[in-house]
């Protein structure tokens, strides 16, 4: 049951590459693709109760996805702090389903480490249940 918060982090992290991809924004598809095939196996990781190699990739994925979280927190803000405010005004930005793109990155990212965090949790503990399947 914890491999569902996998699968919704990864739906999540598809559907923000797919809209990277429709904003003509190439350069961060690879980034979303990539969470994407983490929460896959992450879901596989944290199918069964956390032991051994599982566990490890649990932590893993959990670990490398709020180190990514972080870092592009840091770089949102440098930007703002640095660069908005020297900029002319943005041009009327394309929406997909009255939504900017940048608010499916966020939610494709953030919204995928809170689902990885909670199955992580669950999973482990769910540790000292026997194995079944």
């Amino acid at each position: 049951m914890t491999g569902l918060f996998g699968i919704g982090a990864s739906v999540l992290a598809g559907i923000a590459a797919i809209v990277a991809n429709l904003d003509f924004d190439a350069d961060i598809v690879p980034f979303f693709v990539a969470l994407t095939v983490a929460g896959g196996a992450h879901a596989w990781a944290t199918s069964t109760p956390l032991r051994g190699g599982r566990r490890i990739v649990a932590l893993g994925i959990t670990a490398a996805w709020a180190v990514a979280g972080v870092w592009i927190g840091a770089l949102l803000g440098m930007y703002q702090a640095l660069c908005a405010c020297s900029r002319p005004p943005p041009a009327v930005e394309l929406t997909y389903l009255g939504l900017p793109a940048t608010a499916y990155h966020l939610i494709g990212l953030y919204g995928g480490l809170l689902l990885i965090i909670a199955g992580t949790r669950l999973a482990h503990r769910r540790r000292g249940e026997p194995e079944t399947g």
